[in-house]
């Protein structure tokens, strides 16, 4: 738990800093890079993580491999790295994604369906949700075949749940409160 209040605080500084040199974006997709590197390549992560290459060293090793990088975020990297907290770019790329989503008003929107949606449905419903919550939305689907049909919708901590599942189960419960 105090990794993620010292995430969002590296976050939030990082963010700020691009704010003021209107570079939100690029550090944005900047760090993205990064915890996808970190998570899917072993031998990046190691050299970010290995204590055998020294502190000094690394931030010139990454000027290279990552020079189209903003200075920003190599800048940020460094400094992650002269505090021992490297291992955190991926949490706080995660925190840095949601304030420039607020900053953007982008919402995500996660809708899980008994079938899964077809290409042409799914414009539809990011449109009709759009419509619905006034912001923006990124769209992530699933499919769960214990739904029996219908589907949940989630934003943020609200749930919708337009399945069958969900309204047998509220038919049930009334039915046991009625008796």
């Amino acid at each position: 738990m105090m990794t993620d209040a010292l995430a969002r605080r590296y976050a939030r500084a990082v963010f700020d800093a691009a704010a003021k040199q209107d570079a939100v974006e690029q550090v944005q997709e900047d760090l993205q890079t990064l915890a996808r590197l970190m998570e899917s390549d072993r031998k990046f992560r190691y050299f970010l993580l290995t204590p055998r290459i020294k502190k000094s060293r690394k931030p010139i090793l990454l000027k290279e491999m990552l020079d189209q990088f903003a200075p920003l975020s190599l800048n940020f990297v460094e400094l992650l790295i002269g505090k021992q907290r490297q291992e955190m770019i991926p949490q706080i790329a995660a925190q840095y994604q949601k304030l420039a989503d607020m900053l953007a008003g982008v919402t995500d929107v996660y809708l899980t369906s008994a079938e899964a949606l077809d290409a042409s449905t799914v414009p539809r419903v990011i449109q009709q949700m759009e419509d619905s919550i006034q912001q923006r939305v990124r769209l992530h689907t699933s499919q769960d075949d214990e739904l029996l049909g219908g589907l949940v919708i989630r934003i943020g901590h609200t749930v919708y749940d337009y399945s069958v599942r969900g309204q047998l189960k509220q038919m049930r419960d009334r039915l046991i409160h009625a008796a």
